[in-house]
């Protein structure tokens, strides 16, 4: 594939093209011919009829022009011979004052409907020495239903000063461990400006004392990072560019997708979900012993759900109920996921007892439980009582003062969900 130098498509013309040159970067005083590529086909959504296709190079020893030698052109035509194609392109070239034309006729009508593309040769450029925009004019004979008509535009391509350098753009080390800093390097023209574009980022350089020119240390990177240096330098009045590019390798990077698919076996030593965000897994999720797993949004297993050893899941906690001193009662509440009910009961003296009890009424096992805790005068401080609850089932939370006096007794209940509904129990 040809280095892309740029598209460029006429307010009339039908056609895209996409430019390109070798080298990839033009500069005056080349000691070897230079090549201009144009591929044409690319980015059409809509059927195209072409009978010909028109290349014209500015010629002279001026700034806006390419060479002065234009008996040393060759042109040649890759692609375009298919049958919709062209069936093969002729190639032609004549002189047109300070113009060099170069015209492509194809063998039979071509159809471009961005399915295939050709590219378009034009060779053996000897560049003259004044550096600028040299002028390309592009133009085509189309359509996108019967006869085709003539339409062109016109374009420039960079030869740069020789004086304009920008080269040898690396980092050092080549890969760096999570979360350290690279050291990019780089020579070129000192006078020019230098602005550096990574990750949606861009930075004007400026050098001195606290800053070298010709190197900048990266940010800590957390995953492999591609790195844009472009050049700008001026010179009578005209602006010039150069771009290179760079990439940090990230040992252990960082993993950051919209989707992720894992046909074999998906290995890690935890797995974490932003918060309120939801893992759910479509067949069976498995997690091993030894393996810690942190799920801080819901986990939605539709298979099955494996742990070969201990296994904490919980869900924020939400307050049911609360009873402070003297105090006493009963709640009713409906189970709106899979969760569990903890009561807490303090007991703050030796001569203080009470109770917390959960009653579940698990109307679809046709079975009853309630889960008792008491703590008689003999047992100061806290005291708990756990139970589940499946989803849609009725239960009902209890406290009660067993001696006379409650003057420092507190209870309460909260509910710690397993599901992703948004709400609590009502």
């Amino acid at each position: 594939m040809l280095p892309m130098l740029r598209s460029v498509q006429g307010s009339e013309t039908l056609l895209q093209y996409g430019l390109s040159t070798y080298p990839t970067e033009l500069t005056v005083g080349y000691p070897d011919p230079v090549a201009l590529y144009v591929t044409v086909g690319r980015g059409i959504s809509q059927r195209v009829l072409c009978d010909g296709l028109t290349i014209r190079l500015a010629i002279g020893d001026d700034a806006g022009s390419w060479t002065t030698e234009r008996q040393s052109l060759r042109t040649s035509v890759r692609g375009g011979t298919g049958a919709s194609q062209g069936r093969g392109w002729v190639a032609d070239s004549a002189a047109d004052g300070d113009w060099q034309v170069f015209t492509f006729t194809p063998n039979a009508l071509a159809e471009f409907d961005g399915s295939w593309d050709m590219t378009l040769a034009i060779t053996d450029i000897r560049l003259n020495t004044q550096a600028g925009h040299a002028r390309v004019g592009l133009s085509e004979n189309t359509s996108y239903s019967g006869g085709t008509t003539s339409k062109s535009t016109q374009t420039t391509v960079q030869k740069a000063p020789r004086d304009f350098v920008l080269h040898s753009f690396h980092p050092e080390p080549l890969s760096v461990d999570n979360g350290e800093a690279a050291l990019l390097k780089w020579e070129g023209t000192r006078n020019a400006s230098y602005t550096l574009f990574w990750d949606r980022q861009q930075l004007d350089l400026d050098f001195g004392s606290h800053n070298p020119y010709g190197q900048w240390p990266t940010p800590a990177l957390h995953q492999n990072t591609t790195f844009m240096l472009q050049a700008k330098y001026q010179e009578n009045q005209d602006t010039y560019w150069r771009r290179l590019t760079t990439t940090v390798s990230v040992v252990n990077p960082d993993l950051e997708v919209h989707n992720l698919t894992v046909t074999g076996a998906f290995k890690t030593d935890s797995i974490a979900a932003r918060d309120g965000d939801a893992i759910n897994v479509e067949n069976n999720l498995n997690v091993l012993e030894n393996v810690q797993s942190t799920f801080r949004g819901p986990v939605v297993a539709l298979g099955s759900l494996t742990v070969e050893h201990a296994a904490e899941m919980f869900g924020a906690a939400e307050q049911l109920a609360y009873w402070g001193p003297n105090s006493s009662g009963d709640q009713t509440f409906e189970a709106p996921t899979d969760g569990l009910v903890v009561g807490r009961l303090k007991v703050g003296s030796t001569d203080e007892s009470g109770e917390i009890s959960v009653t579940v009424d698990d109307v679809h096992a046709r079975t009853a439980g309630t889960a008792i805790h008491s703590a008689g005068p003999s047992e100061p401080a806290w005291h708990q009582v756990v139970a589940p609850v499946r989803r849609g089932h009725k239960f009902t939370v209890q406290h009660r003062i067993l001696s006379p006096s409650g003057r420092s007794m507190e209870a309460t209940f909260q509910w710690i969900g397993f599901g992703s509904e948004g709400r609590g129990p009502i």
